[in-house]
């Protein structure tokens, strides 16, 4: 101490606390209740902000590896074979045998199967199985039924019996009240993706053309001509104007539908992801030009692959997906199909896709063809890596099982994409902070009451 300081009272030490908590003692009426609401929302924001994320979802596995038609007992078997995600799959005809009459035993064993894959921690991914109508939507009003311009009526096998939900009101209507359903009755929550295609096998499609020579176009039933631009137009009649206008409407008759159930879907399952599933090889850039240009004779590389007849127009469907944030994937059901080339024509039907897809922040994942051979399940494997997707299915559980190489084959490359697409993540993304081992760090309002409190001594557990 310096010489000329004056030296600090002994009293002043013990004066200081003993004066605070005085001042504790003897707040006002006001001042307490003020205390009292302010220290009250503090701990309510605080007590919210550390709810909400005990509460978060969890994020889908990336990538995944999934199985179609996996049943319970290869549980085990699929785990050590790298698989974390199935499909539910659902049919319409089950679950809705009568108009508006849902099956509870039916609906029961699918609430079962999901409560178990959850309990196992798998990713699930719901195929609603709009491609097996009830046999009373064809019954309903309107023509249920696609027609092409030779008369021919599309009847398809199991999975391809299409019910016309493209350009019949009635059959739309239909399908909206059983997706509703379904999303009331089943655990929506557990459900980390839903299929979309809703026609052929559940894809975005048209049927394939069945004239022998020429090119199907599916809109000459009752209801599409009553929408079409130019009715009765015929391939090879009209003005070339007439034959644009009519091949557009058919076109976009099917986007139309896709963006339809797109959106229905969204809104039934808010948080789920949406697949597009998009088959074949698509509509490649000029193909239609050509085939106007020739007449629809059925005589261009998109009339004889059957491109135009299934109304592949990805690069207007692909677009739709942008609407839906991260929750979108364009999804190919021909995985494994090779590349012809190196230019858009020629590109592989996932190169393609990926080509349209990533310029609009859009994923894309996919399946095989249903080939069960070990250069179809490296070529899968090889896209995945390649092309970053976000995961792939292969068809089927039983075939993939059945075959020792092909089980390993694929343990062995989800283990390593896993890895890689970890390792890149790690490297490029700075480590998240470590979790608190106590009462997180308040928020702002609530670190303001604090420093409030503080200055009448009160120090509460949350600050």
């Amino acid at each position: 101490m310096s010489p000329t300081s004056p030296a600090r009272p002994a009293s002043a030490v013990a004066r200081t606390p003993i004066t605070l908590a005085r001042r504790r003692n003897c707040l006002s009426l006001p001042e307490r209740a003020f205390i009292i609401v302010v220290t009250a929302f503090a701990f309510l924001i605080s007590a919210t902000a550390v709810s909400s994320a005990a509460t978060a979802t969890s994020s889908p596995p990336t990538p995944w590896f999934g199985v179609l038609q996996a049943q319970p007992a290869q549980a085990q078997a699929l785990t050590r074979a790298g698989v974390n995600a199935v499909t539910v799959e659902l049919a319409w005809a089950a679950y809705e045998p009568s108009r508006g009459q849902w099956n509870s035993t039916y609906l029961q064993q699918q609430r079962a199967r999901i409560a178990e894959l959850g309990q196992q921690g798998t990713y699930v991914i719901l195929d609603l199985g709009l491609q097996y109508p009830p046999t009373w939507a064809f019954d309903l009003p309107g023509a249920t039924h696609l027609q092409d311009q030779y008369g021919n009526t599309w009847s398809g096998d199991t999975g391809a019996k299409i019910v016309n939900a493209v350009f019949n009101p009635e059959v739309r209507a239909a399908q909206d009240q059983y997706i509703a359903q379904v999303a009331t009755d089943l655990p929506v929550a557990s459900i980390g993706a839903v299929r979309v295609g809703g026609l052929n096998m559940g894809e975005l499609s048209y049927p394939p053309s069945t004239a022998a020579g020429g090119t199907s176009l599916w809109m000459y039933d009752a209801s599409a001509q009553s929408l079409a631009p130019v009715p009765g137009w015929r391939p090879g009649s009209g003005s070339a104007s007439d034959a644009q206008r009519s091949l557009d409407f058919y076109y976009g008759s099917l986007t139309s539908y896709g963006s339809w159930l797109l959106d229905l879907t969204a809104r039934s399952f808010p948080k789920a992801d949406l697949h597009l599933l998009l088959p074949s090889w698509g509509l490649r850039p000029g193909q239609t030009e050509e085939a106007l240009a020739a007449g629809l004779r059925g005589t261009t590389p998109g009339e004889i692959n059957d491109q135009i007849t299934q109304g592949l127009d990805w690069s207007s469907q692909i677009p739709l997906l942008t609407r839906y944030g991260g929750r979108a994937v364009a999804y190919t059901t021909w995985l494994d199909a090779p590349s012809q080339g190196t230019t858009p024509r020629y590109l592989s039907p996932a190169e393609y896709i990926n080509s349209l897809a990533r310029p609009l922040n859009v994923a894309v994942a996919g399946e095989n063809t249903g080939g069960s051979d070990a250069a179809s399940m490296q070529l899968c494997l090889e896209r995945v890596r390649e092309l970053g997707l976000r995961g792939m299915f292969w068809m089927t559980a039983s075939t993939l099982l059945a075959n020792p190489d092909l089980t390993a084959a694929y343990a062995d490359g989800a283990q390593q994409i896993t890895a890689q697409r970890h390792t890149t993540t790690t490297t490029t993304t700075p480590a998240p902070a470590p979790a608190p081992t106590t009462m997180p760090t308040p928020p702002f309002f609530a670190g303001w009451v604090c420093g409030l409190l503080r200055i009448f001594g009160w120090n509460l557990p949350f600050c």
